[in-house]
């Protein structure tokens, strides 16, 4: 049967996702902001993919007739959305943290543009040009 194709497609693309997520959070650790872009945008199209994958499979498994369906399909049915809700959990987890880490570093690169903005405020006004060498 084609649908239990597309879900071994499925948690591949899945699987594939995983690790974008675990390179996102490395990226991020690093500091490699261009990298982190990078990934960002490579997860979307991935993301993208993986949800029209799921959508045919959901259809697939809706078109099935009943009177074919056995217990073992039924038991890879269940399989398959049990993987797949353990994925998203592992991924939703790394989201989160790549999320709190790169906030992190933007509060503390906004701390340090207003510390160089507010020393740059405190020398103008002087007279630099006169001081002895």
């Amino acid at each position: 049967m084609r649908i239990f194709e597309n879900i071994m497609q499925h948690l591949d693309l899945l699987e594939a996702l995983t690790n974008s997520s675990q390179g996102l959070l490395l990226a991020a650790q690093n500091g490699k902001v261009e990298l982190v872009d990078q990934i960002i945008d490579n997860r979307e199209r991935l993301i993208n993919i993986i949800k029209k994958v799921q959508t045919n499979v959901e259809e697939e498994i809706g078109a099935l007739d009943l009177k074919t369906v056995t217990p073992e399909h039924i038991q890879i049915f269940k399989t398959w959305s049990q993987e797949v809700n353990q994925i998203v959990y592992v991924n939703d987890k790394l989201d989160i943290e790549t999320t709190e880490l790169l906030n992190d570093q933007k509060e503390q690169t906004t701390q340090e543009i207003a510390s160089v903005f507010k020393n740059r405020q405190s020398f103008k006004g002087y007279d630099l040009s006169n001081v002895k060498k």
